[in-house]
């Protein structure tokens, strides 16, 4: 990637990154960009691959088909992306493949792997996404309009972070993933794209049902090296 390799030059020679690659490289080979539809092809592959090896997967495929245009062809810009988000569900589903949505697993990986702040505030707003009693939206009566606005603020604030590599993305695509992988909080705000049925939610072990939420995170990041600190420890005593 020139412009990763040139940025990384800058900071070692103090100088033009651009200059010192071309003294290099004398006759540089520009390689196109996959076509979007062998791309998503690719994906597809992949992610099939993936589900034919886990059978008994809940795949639901009206569902898939919602969150697949919308929640993760998106995200995908290159192979090391469709690489990334294939082995992160794999390695989830050789645990738990059983008690989770396959569409829904992609879809919270996607957040994990590509949007690691808007991941973090998922994990902790469980009530807020899920239902059925959300304290705070009690004692602040607000409109749906209202509330998108809201909400819309506070997830570009996160996506405005010093400290996060942005993706390119903003508030209201965040807001309209978020509407359809959970359709409790999609009422809120206004952008129903899923009929809210928390019986067929909690039947098909999808992420929006309070039950099943918490099953998404169990083999996150910050999960496995927790456990792995908690066993280290124990060991050492």
């Amino acid at each position: 990637d020139k412009d990763i390799v040139v940025k990384a030059l800058e900071r070692v020679q103090e100088g033009s990154g651009e200059e010192y690659l071309e003294k290099i490289i004398q006759i540089p080979i520009e390689i196109p960009d996959i076509r979007s539809d062998k791309l998503r092809n690719v994906l597809i592959e992949k992610l099939n691959s993936i589900l034919v090896e886990n059978p008994e997967v809940s795949f639901q495929q009206i569902h898939w088909q919602r969150l697949f245009e919308s929640c993760i062809v998106p995200f995908i810009k290159n192979l090391r992306d469709i690489n990334r988000l294939s082995n992160s569900v794999k390695f989830k589903l050789t645990s738990i493949s059983a008690e989770i949505d396959f569409a829904d697993m992609v879809a919270i990986s996607i957040l994990e792997i590509f949007l690691p702040p808007i991941y973090a505030w998922v994990k902790e707003n469980k009530v807020l996404l899920t239902g059925p009693l959300d304290l705070y939206a009690l004692v602040r009566n607000k409109s749906q309009q209202e509330w998108y606005e809201f909400y819309s603020t506070q997830i570009q604030s996160l996506l405005d972070a010093p400290n996060y590599k942005k993706n390119k993305v903003n508030s209201e695509i965040v807001i309209n993933f978020l509407a359809r992988l959970f359709p409790y909080f999609g009422q809120k705000i206004g952008k129903i794209y899923e009929v809210y049925d928390m019986s067929l939610f909690r039947r098909n072990n999808q992420i929006a049902h309070p039950e099943k939420f918490d099953r998404y995170f169990d083999l996150d990041i910050d999960n496995i090296r927790f456990k792995k600190f908690v066993r280290l420890e124990s060991m050492m005593v």
